[in-house]
């Protein structure tokens, strides 16, 4: 891992040469404090915002080179400065949305911790669940909005009658209280 200070621009950076095998360059900009390239060994070229945030050193991904010009990456960096100074942590939201549960994991779990425990019909709930939301267990979510519900109420109701739509919307707002 070979690190290296050079003032960016799209010549100098098109002519770093590929890392070494198993290994990445580093080249940290020197007008934009924080701003790096990163050359991995098969030439790939990302901008990143290195940082520490917390406490903690972090690199938070801003685009490829050439895609990302290098104006463009330095305005990026000072934006996300400027959020972190704030208060804002980019890394735990996204960890936040990556590790939200998704529709089929809440549903296991409300199956488990409360159907099946206090309810006669809880095959019956399994069952409806299973038939028409199926669609939904790899969704996070915050990806299933009211417009989305409300359609498949609509539908549920003129395929299978407003009783039907509506247990199922039941059974959704007990699942996800969307």
């Amino acid at each position: 891992m070979a690190s290296h200070r050079l003032n960016f621009t799209k010549a100098a950076l098109s002519k770093a040469p590929a890392a070494k095998k198993g290994s990445r360059d580093y080249y940290y900009d020197e007008r934009e404090a924080g701003l790096i390239l990163a050359v991995t060994a098969a030439g790939s070229k990302s901008f990143y915002l290195y940082k520490r945030i917390e406490g903690r050193p972090e690199r938070l991904l801003l685009g490829k080179f050439p895609d990302m010009t290098v104006e463009q990456a330095r305005k990026a960096a000072a934006k996300a400065k400027g959020g972190i100074a704030s208060g804002a942590n980019p890394q735990k939201e996204k960890k936040a949305i990556r590790d939200e549960m998704t529709f089929g994991a809440l549903f296991a779990e409300y199956m488990d911790k409360y159907s099946k425990l206090h309810k006669k019909s809880w095959k019956y709930d399994e069952r409806e669940v299973n038939k028409y939301l199926s669609h939904w267990f790899r969704r996070k979510i915050s990806s299933i909005d009211r417009s989305e519900v409300e359609r498949l109420h609509a539908k549920i109701g003129k395929d299978n009658g407003l009783y039907q739509a509506n247990r199922l919307l039941e059974r959704i707002r007990s699942i996800a209280p969307l």
